[in-house]
């Protein structure tokens, strides 16, 4: 699978889509896509292992029925960040910067996007797990 797609329809639409894959078949960087009424915006996003989002999903999926506070996670380069919560529903805080001139520690200047979308537990959580898995090809 070369992409997942979480939520959509009334609420924002978060893509993830393979953009290449090392030899071993994991995925090398994802585009990153914020759907929303009136916005569509999109940054390549690079992880030297994808095992951290497939890992932080299957935490999400094997605690469905409702964890404490909040769960992030954060891609190595920080263009990508999500924030999980749970309250009978699964709320995921997207966050995704396209950063300019920053790597001197200086404040980020590039755009910032930041949506919720709600996922509800069981079968559409297990299904963005199995689905994140499967596009940075990464063992369940």
């Amino acid at each position: 699978m070369d992409e997942i797609r979480l939520a959509g329809g009334t609420q924002p639409e978060l893509v993830l889509e393979c953009g290449g894959r090392y030899p071993n078949g994991e995925a090398e960087w994802l585009w990153i896509t914020v759907r929303g009424s009136g916005l569509t915006a999109t940054q390549r996003v690079w992880e030297h292992r994808w095992v951290g989002l497939a890992d932080y999903f299957a935490a999400l999926e094997s605690d469905w029925r409702g964890w404490k506070g909040e769960r992030v996670y954060e891609s190595t380069e920080d263009d990508l960040r999500l924030t999980a919560t749970h309250d009978g529903h699964v709320w995921l805080h997207i966050e995704l910067w396209h950063e300019r001139d920053a790597s001197d520690g200086a404040e980020r200047r590039g755009w910032r996007v930041e949506t919720w979308l709600r996922l509800d537990p069981g079968e559409e959580l297990s299904r963005a797990s199995r689905g994140i898995h499967a596009v940075v090809g990464v063992d369940s």
